[in-house]
């Protein structure tokens, strides 16, 4: 796994982020992937408005050098969708039809085709994004990017 330091801010978010390219787990494992987020001070992404869904769809590119299938925190409770971090669902970017629960078993979210939405079967193998607020001081790192302490 590789720590993708990167800050975006719209005055209340600040989103660093931590991608795996190297361990495509599949999302019934995410309690890897939350314990890893977390163990960060984040949980996997949530995303609530374009402006941050358009920052997380970059950084996936950036960061993978291509437009990588990637997990995200979104899941399907019975038709309810949540947030992994708790936070209110507001999620409306979804791709055309989407979600659509096809054959009753996607359950968990991805950024697919350019970062499209999709609800997708928790066990295909994906790469996952995490994400935590910064609410503390942040410290430039040499290359110009901040990192919370």
């Amino acid at each position: 796994m590789a720590f993708v330091s990167a800050l975006h801010s719209n005055s209340t978010l600040l989103l660093p982020v931590l991608i795996s390219s190297l361990f495509l787990l599949s999302w019934l494992h995410t309690l890897l992937h939350q314990v890893a987020c977390v163990a960060v001070g984040g949980n996997l992404a949530s995303i609530h408005t374009e402006d941050h869904y358009n920052f997380v769809k970059g950084l996936i590119k950036t960061s993978a050098g291509t437009n990588k299938q990637t997990w995200v925190g979104g899941t399907d409770a019975e038709g309810v969708w949540l947030w992994s971090d708790g936070s209110n669902f507001d999620f409306t970017f979804w791709g055309p039809r989407q979600p659509d629960n096809a054959g009753r078993s996607e359950d968990c979210m991805a950024l697919v085709n350019k970062g499209v939405a999709n609800d997708m079967p928790c066990t295909q193998k994906k790469s996952y994004i995490c994400g935590r607020g910064l609410c503390g001081r942040r410290t430039p790192a040499s290359d110009g990017r901040f990192f919370s302490i």
